[in-house]
């Protein structure tokens, strides 16, 4: 299961994150989040793919139908599907499906809309699903007051990964917003209020900065 390199780093260095709020992470968390990752990746392509909205519409109803229901696509779905079901098995499947839309949903918006704020609140809102999956499947290592923090972490997360990718994201048809000065003010105010909010949630707000800042770089400048 192919993960882009970058997520793939943050995934294996999130023991070093939760240490911060004191909490010791079993180094096979490390490998499920990764195959999470994976799940979201593949998955995201696979709807990426189908040109026609209609139609996205429907495969996305299809994949939400089988996490509640257990039902079956094709074998590559039903493969990553499963995946899911495993990380996520001690969570309600209606829970899991919930999730699933509601990112599903986000996406949407963040493919078709051509309005900045309706943008980045669709930046914001698509990384609460992606949240509770993650802290789903890393509840063996989560408090409050982690979990507070890391819903901040999310957005922020999302936004960094928006600000690297929003230009080929337009010139490849992947969004149909122009990726202009005021597509990109608008997510750096929203970058910048999700931070602030994120670090007066941590422990050792320095040392958030310090995890966190090498990521603010483009991925290829991280290689």
């Amino acid at each position: 299961m192919w993960v882009r390199p970058e997520y793939e780093r943050l995934a294996r260095d999130f023991p070093r994150l939760a240490a911060q709020f004191g909490i010791v992470v079993d180094a096979g968390l490390g490998d499920d989040l990764v195959a999470l990752i994976g799940v979201f990746e593949a998955v995201d392509r696979r709807i990426d793919a189908v040109g026609d909205a209609d139609a996205r519409a429907e495969l996305a109803a299809k994949i939400v139908g089988a996490l509640r229901e257990r039902a079956t696509i094709d074998g590559e779905l039903d493969a990553q599907l499963a995946t899911l079901r495993r990380l996520t098995a001690h969570g309600e499947r209606a829970r899991v499906a919930a999730c699933v839309e509601r990112f599903f949903a986000c996406s949407e918006i963040l493919r078709t809309t051509t309005d900045p704020g309706a943008f980045v609140q669709a930046v914001v809102d698509e990384a609460a699903p992606a949240c509770e999956l993650t802290l789903l499947v890393s509840a063996r290592a989560t408090t409050t007051q982690f979990a507070r923090c890391f819903a901040r972490l999310s957005e922020v997360a999302n936004l960094v990964d928006k600000l690297h990718d929003v230009r080929g994201d337009h010139r490849r048809g992947e969004i149909a917003i122009r990726a202009g000065a005021r597509l990109h003010a608008a997510l750096l105010t929203a970058f910048v209020a999700r931070t602030v909010a994120m670090l007066s949630l941590a422990p050792k707000p320095l040392a958030l900065v310090a995890w966190g800042a090498r990521y603010l770089m483009p991925p290829m400048l991280m290689a």
